[in-house]
Parts: structure tokens; sequence; C-alpha cells
């Protein structure tokens, strides 16, 4: 199929790395000189998942496939480094976000009735963590963390929404040894209506490391709810200071920045309306598109500009 079709297409956008579509398609776009755009999605880095496949996968493939691109799109600053790493030619790299489709959203939910489900008081603090329970996303740092904030507020919540990945044993066995049994919530896999639930009755929405560009970042602002992060995941400069902060990836760091914004309505309420507002400007679906839509013409000019002058015909790469 992809030898079919590539040909008849202007541009070749690649949503993915390290598959067996990316390696077909990218080879038979540069056959028949299409130029293609990959976009990881925050897939780059190797110390995750099968790192034992994706060494292989780098070795035999990695290069040719990242280099022959006409374009790659970047989730942020960290990702763009991270092609610059691999060669890639600055005038290539196009940082693009992620964006949220707002018709995914017609109502929010009112604020209440995650707390009333899960049995928490109008009045309680929320500390919202919503995504895989999983070690490497800093969940044990975060329950640390949370202890710290128990202590300074009596009515403090740490809700940890998300799917068990094989550790909430270990992570619940660490809650146990900190005396916070009645203070952290285990909800498992919520989506919809529900996530949405959790991100409006959540004072604080909390990700110690993430990579990429997480789409519960977008959601947490859509629902006005402040943001604490670290620097531990790929920078994500517009959190700080406008929709929460972007601290150290440390217990004291993160206990310091939730305690600031549970302690200050002001504060909460101010980062809250400005997430809400960068969202829908910055981050909307329209917006991403159309910077998309630029890269599109970007690319197919500079395939005309270089197409064979006596047929109008663009040449296969190497040719």
């Amino acid at each position: 199929v992809a030898r079919r079709e590539v040909a008849q297409f202007d541009v070749v956008h690649i949503h993915d790395h390290r598959t067996l579509l990316t390696v077909i398609a990218s080879h038979y776009a540069r056959k028949y000189g299409v130029p293609y755009v990959l976009q990881a999605h925050g897939a780059l880095p190797q110390d995750t998942g099968s790192m034992r496949m994706k060494r292989l996968f780098d070795l035999l493939w990695e290069k040719k496939v990242i280099l022959g691109a006409a374009g790659v799109i970047a989730l942020n600053e960290t990702e763009a480094e991270r092609y610059r790493a691999l060669g890639v030619d600055e005038e290539k790299i196009a940082i693009i976000p992620n964006g949220i489709d707002f018709t995914e959203y017609p109502d929010l939910p009112a604020r209440g009735g995650f707390r009333m489900k899960w049995g928490i008081d109008d009045t309680a603090k929320v500390v919202l963590y919503l995504g895989r329970l999983d070690p490497t996303k800093g969940i044990d740092l975060l329950i640390r963390s949370f202890a710290e904030v128990a202590r300074e507020f009596d009515d403090a919540v740490l809700m940890l929404v998300g799917g068990d990945m094989g550790h909430n044993e270990e992570f619940r066995e660490r809650v146990r040894s900190l005396n916070l049994d009645d203070r952290v919530i285990f909800t498992g896999f919520v989506s919809g209506e529900d996530k949405m639930a959790a991100f409006t009755d959540a004072d604080v929405f909390v990700t110690p490391s993430f990579t990429g560009f997480p789409i519960t970042f977008l959601e947490a602002c859509l629902c006005k709810t402040p943001i604490v992060t670290t620097d531990r995941g790929d920078l994500l400069a517009w959190i700080e200071g406008t929709a929460g902060f972007n601290t150290e990836y440390t217990q004291e760091a993160i206990a310091g920045a939730i305690e600031r914004l549970l302690i200050d309505d002001a504060l909460r309420a101010r980062f809250g309306g400005q997430a809400e507002e960068l969202v829908r400007t910055r981050y909307s679906w329209q917006a991403i598109v159309r910077e998309i839509e630029a890269l599109y013409t970007d690319l197919t000019g500079k395939v005309r500009g270089a197409a064979d002058p006596g047929t109008g015909e663009r040449s296969p790469a190497g040719a």
C-alpha cells in the first residue's frame, strides 16, 4: 500500500517513531521524492520501555529515517535539542506543541461530583495526580512530598488517579509506611467526564516526571487547575509563573510548591485563570493546525522550487 500510495501525496506526515511503518513510509517517500515530516511525539529517548529493541532500531534505521526527513516536529525545546543531537539541521526543526479539541469538552462538570463520589469534603485541599501509576512518573516521590504537605494541612488529600501498571502495591506500602492510609486515595483508571471531574475538583494538579507534552496538562488548564511539575521532565517553560510552578525534582521542592498553592487562594485563582486563557488561545487545535499547515506549505514550496525545470516534476531522492 505504501509503495502505491506515497507517490500520490505532496507531503507525508509520519506520526510515530521506531515502528516498521515509519521505516516503510520514509523509505518510499525518499524513493519517490515526496517530502516527509517526522513527529516522534516524545518517543526519541531510549531509556523507557524496551530499551534493547529501541537500541536495535536506532542502530539499523534511526538516523536514516530522521535525517531523511524534510522537517521534524518537536513538542518542546527539550525534544528539539534531541533532534539537534541526532544531527538534524536547525532549519528543519519546528516546535509545535500538542493541542486540545474543545469540542470534546462542551460542558465541564460542576465542582463537587468527584469529591462526593470518593467521600471527600467540599472544603478539603485536593492534590491530584492523573496518569499511569508507574515508577518513572515519580509517584513514590510524590507520596513522600505529600507527607510533608499533610503535616501542614490537616484537610489535604492526595488522589492518585490512573491504572495500575503493576506497582500499586509498592505505592500502597509507601503510603502505609508514612501513616497516610486515610489521606491518599487510589481511584483506578478514569476517563471521559470522570477524568474532567477529577481536574475540576482538584486544587492542584501534580506531575513529577514526564516526557513529551502530556494532554493532561492542557486538560488541567481548561479546568482552571494550577500545575506543579519539575525539571525531571521535558521543559514546558510556559507553566512557570503562568499556570503554576516548574520546580526541582526533590521532595522539599515539590512539597513547597504544593503548599504555596494550597495556602494562597488568590494565587490558585490567578494561575487557574491564566492557564485557561493560555490553553484557549495558544493550544487550541485550530492554532496548532495553522502551524502544521504552514509547515506543509513551506515544504511543498521548497519541493516545487527544486523540481525539474523542464517537466516541473520532482526528482526521486538521490537522483
